[in-house]
């Protein structure tokens, strides 16, 4: 494990000790102390640098002074700005449930009244993924949990990498609040609004960009400035005293957001009527969909591996839309990353779809007013999305690009064979065909480097389909669980290779004992798995006799023609489209305070809500 990725394990676990302190603390141990005792205990899965993880992460409530020790602890702090105080009762930390933020939401109707998240696994069944009015937990629902947690990580290789810790987080701390109204005075007691993952991912991100500061840039004295500065947080006048403070006015990391512009043309291009002479534009659709998906989370990804930050550093990956933490060293190189993705885009989509891409630089006293750092990025965006491919308006054949003929099928493709469609309708016609499989794709592959050649070269002669990213370094497949495991087994070890299971946050550490001497990463993949398909062998009514697609095979995906054949009545088709309106405005005016680990608390919701809960 290299010295950065130790402090940023370090920064992820430093509260781990909260989980355990809640199951039994009779002795009412700090829980500084339950984090020191986890991280002995499970040593191990740490590797050579457990005691320079132990002492970065135990240590962060003490008076440190050490460059890497102030990461965290300033990390810490910054990720805790999100932290409300009101009236409330008084709970113990092993009582309290996780105010479910979602329900606090608030745009233009007055505020809801507030639900809680019941303490258990993350797990899609309603019983547990959908918030209560209960305002309490059992005293054994912290002891079950726990358990479970252990039980799955006493399973695991002996060293695991930053993401699949990230996961383990994500599964069994997403409902445990990372504070809890315990103070006596009313006033002061804590919202218990945010999880402890979602406090744990934040303070891994920052830790992430402070550790890419040079000394010269912002030395070791006023990382020490800075924390006696963070210190009086509770004090009446701490956001004056910090906007004065010209190291909190110091950039410490950029809010980048990388918005894909031209997704509706593009997407529903093909589902013209008399695109229905093509047949399958159905599964085109829902691959061209989902094309969209891996195309935003590779870019995420790309950045994050250009800044060398890890993948909790996307604060927000969706619809289309991502916010990245990155270090403020990179916002130099930031416009040559921005070039190249326009120089693949422009050759691979002929302009239909194009990445802008917006920053804004984030200080010590900007995390604690974060609603106007996006609000900043939003005007930013928009100025953006004005300049468009600007690098390139004067550039030869920009204007006009002479081609022989273009696809049939998408309108997009310079291609010569009228009655085939092109390589990348293709290709989204495999995925759209993949993703309907539920029952037997049900792993989402990501690899880089000699990783991404190991995954196309295995998944070309089994089940699955893999999309390449080359300018990006990155390959994604879509395989079933033979061909993972054949995956794992080709690899070398090198570079980076995450398995991520198909909705399922109870086995997707699984992929991990395949092959426990090499560095898997685990994940869980959100995604939708209802497709319409064929349940016997059916002939369409509203087909020529001659057409040799007439006939439907069982476990087939059907066309739209064939749905509409179903209807009663006229062969038409009912259409339901679904959008959350002010998205942008939920995030950055819908809860307050609007703050990075509310706002990534907010959209981790959603998605799991809206790509695994949904169906």
């Amino acid at each position: 494990m290299k010295e950065p990725e130790a402090v940023l394990v370090a920064a992820l676990l430093h509260d781990i000790g909260k989980f355990s302190q809640r199951v039994g603390n009779e002795v009412r141990w700090r829980h500084e102390a339950f984090t020191e005792q986890f991280l002995r205990t499970f040593s191990e899965k740490l590797g050579a640098d457990a005691e320079r993880i132990l002492d970065l992460a135990a240590t962060h409530h003490q008076e440190v002074a050490q460059r890497d020790q102030l990461c965290v602890k300033l990390a810490d702090w910054l990720a805790s700005a999100e932290r409300q105080r009101e009236v409330q009762p008084q709970i113990p930390p092993e009582r309290t449930a996780l105010l479910a933020l979602p329900s606090r939401v608030q745009l233009t109707q007055p505020e809801p009244q507030p639900r809680f998240l019941p303490l258990h696994p993350l797990r899609l069944d309603e019983a547990t993924f959908f918030p209560t009015d209960q305002r309490q937990v059992a005293p054994e629902d912290y002891r079950d949990l726990w358990d479970k947690f252990t039980k799955t990580l006493e399973q695991l290789p002996s060293l695991l990498t930053l993401t699949t810790w990230l996961t383990l987080l994500q599964v069994y701390a997403h409902a445990i609040p990372s504070a809890t109204p315990w103070e006596r005075e009313p006033e002061r007691r804590t919202t218990p609004d945010v999880s402890l993952f979602h406090h744990a991912k934040l303070t891994a991100a920052i830790a992430a960009c402070l550790v890419h500061l040079p000394e010269d840039q912002l030395s070791t004295d006023e990382l020490v400035q800075l924390r006696n500065a963070l210190r009086g947080f509770e004090a009446p006048d701490f956001l004056p005293r910090l906007r004065r403070d010209p190291v909190a006015q110091k950039p410490l990391c950029l809010l980048v957001r990388g918005d894909v512009a031209g997704i509706q043309s593009w997407l529903y291009r093909i589902a013209r009527a008399e695109g229905e002479t093509h047949r399958r534009t159905a599964k085109r659709l829902r691959g061209r969909s989902f094309y969209l998906v891996l195309l935003t989370e590779a870019v995420a990804l790309w950045l994050c591996q250009q800044a060398s930050v890890p993948t909790c550093n996307i604060l927000f990956c969706g619809g289309g839309v991502f916010d990245l933490l990155l270090p403020i060293t990179v916002e130099p190189k930031l416009t040559e990353w921005e070039r190249t993705l326009d120089e693949w885009l422009l050759n691979e989509f002929f302009g239909d779809l194009k990445i802008n891409l917006a920053w804004v630089r984030v200080s010590a006293y900007n995390f604690y007013q974060f609603g106007s750092v996006y609000q900043s990025l939003a005007a930013a965006l928009e100025q953006r999305k004005r300049r468009t491919f600007a690098h390139y308006l004067d550039t030869p054949n920009f204007w006009q690009h002479e081609v022989a003929d273009i696809c049939r099928y998408c309108d997009t493709k310079p291609f010569a064979q009228p009655d085939s469609p092109c390589e990348q309708c293709q290709l989204h016609e495999r995925l759209g065909d993949a993703l309907r499989h539920a029952d037997k794709i049900t792993y989402l592959v990501w690899a880089s480097g000699n990783a991404a050649s190991t995954v196309r070269n295995t998944v070309r002669t089994r089940e699955g389909v893999s999309v390449r990213f080359d300018p990006l370094g990155l390959t994604a497949a879509l395989v079933d669980e033979q061909t993972a495991q054949a995956i794992v087994k080709a690899w070398d070890g090198q570079s980076n290779l995450t398995i991520c299971k198909r909705n399922d946050p109870q086995d997707w550490w699984q992929a991990l004992l395949w092959d426990k001497q090499k560095p898997v990463s685990a994940g869980v993949w959100w995604a939708a798995s209802d497709a319409p398909v064929a349940l016997r062998q059916w002939r369409a009514p509203n087909k020529p006799d001659d057409d040799p697609d007439a006939i439907v095979h069982e476990d087939e995906g059907m066309d739209f023609d064939e749905i509409a054949a179903l209807s009663d009545g006229d062969d038409l088709l009912g259409v339901l489209r679904m959008d959350v309106d002010n998205l942008g405005a939920l995030f950055a005016v819908g809860v307050e305070p609007s703050t990075p680990s509310r706002i990534a608390e907010l959209s981790g919701r959603k998605d799991a809500f809206f790509s695994g809960r949904s169906r």
